[in-house]
């Protein structure tokens, strides 16, 4: 954390935003987990230019708008630091918050625009690059994250073009470090519509997988075959919406999506073993379903209800 309070204050001085923030005192946050406002538990969402930001969202105006946008497009040029650069991406993009509020009113509006620039400059950065140092195969490496992020934000924003342009540029990309990389090779990915951020070489990929698989994904028989149960349960479930809780809140802005969550991080849920016991106790006869294949995500295998009331509209996601 030391590293990137000495960055910010650089930040600060080499923008000439005197005012901004006092970082040798309280940490400066536009959005915090002590006000219930940001859904990833492991990260502060600290960053530039907040003074400027919180006047704009408090009083939305020409002038706090102009103000907050010099100040990010000030840091934007100036700042070559990775915390800096990610941190930006990520709230001038919604990615953190529990709630939608760059595109909240204007959809590609100057502050998701700027976003994407900050992200642009990230997957640019020589740390961010160090992943394909630093990190295997099967961990997530910043380069392909940060494209398959901004490349499902310029599909929302039906940013067609864009997308197809930064889809060849991942696919161009080649890193001459330790470990090099040549394109093709750096972002393996074949289809615009399949960027995970993690490529394991060997696994088959398919928009659906038609009953004469089953063979190999035995879970979905099983799945089929146990449906009066996992209705019955759910049916009795539903009942009591404080079962239920806020699902990706950040990846819709209107109607309601929520979820009861089972199993995730290789481990079953208290609402597993409370509320859905016979389903439940089937869960773990069967799972992990594919023992052989190593974990590489928490959601590598995840099961969990999710509802939602019609007119919801939920981004594209992977």
């Amino acid at each position: 954390m030391r590293s990137l309070w000495v960055s910010l204050v650089a930040v600060a001085w080499a923008t000439g935003i005197e005012e901004e923030e006092d970082f040798a005192g309280q940490s400066k946050a536009l959005f915090t987990h002590a006000a219930g406002e940001l859904h990833c538990p492991d990260r502060e969402l600290v960053h530039p230019c907040v003074d400027h930001l919180k006047a704009w969202l408090e009083n939305k105006t020409d002038t706090t708008a102009d103000s907050a946008l010099r100040c990010v497009r000030r840091v934007l040029n100036a700042s070559d630091d990775f915390y800096t650069l990610r941190n930006m991406t990520h709230l001038l993009l919604d990615l953190d918050v529990v709630q939608k509020v760059f595109d909240a009113d204007a959809r590609d509006g100057p502050f998701v625009m700027a976003g994407l620039d900050f992200g642009r400059k990230l997957i640019r950065n020589s740390e961010c690059l160090a992943d394909f140092d630093n990190l295997n195969d099967m961990q997530c490496r910043c380069p392909m994250l940060y494209h398959k992020i901004l490349l499902l934000k310029m599909k929302n924003l039906n940013r067609t073009e864009d997308a197809q342009q930064l889809f060849q540029e991942a696919k161009a990309l080649a890193y001459d470090g330790v470990t090099p990389r040549q394109a093709g090779e750096a972002v393996p990915w074949t289809r615009m519509d399949h960027t995970p951020q993690i490529w394991l070489k060997g696994l088959r990929a398919m928009p659906v997988w038609p009953r004469d698989t089953w063979d190999t994904l035995p879970i979905c028989s099983k799945l089929e075959e146990h449906y009066p149960v996992i209705r019955k349960e759910f049916d009795e479930v539903s009942k009591n919406s404080n079962n239920f809780q806020d699902a990706y809140r950040f990846l819709y802005l209107n109607g309601t999506w929520d979820r009861i969550l089972l199993y995730h991080a290789k481990k079953f849920t208290p609402e597993c073993e409370e509320l859905f016991p016979e389903f439940c106790g089937l869960l773990k006869q069967w799972l992990p379903s594919k023992p052989g294949i190593p974990y590489v995500v928490d959601q590598n295998e995840q099961v969990m209800f999710l509802r939602m009331t019609a007119g919801t509209t939920v981004e594209t996601h992977s």
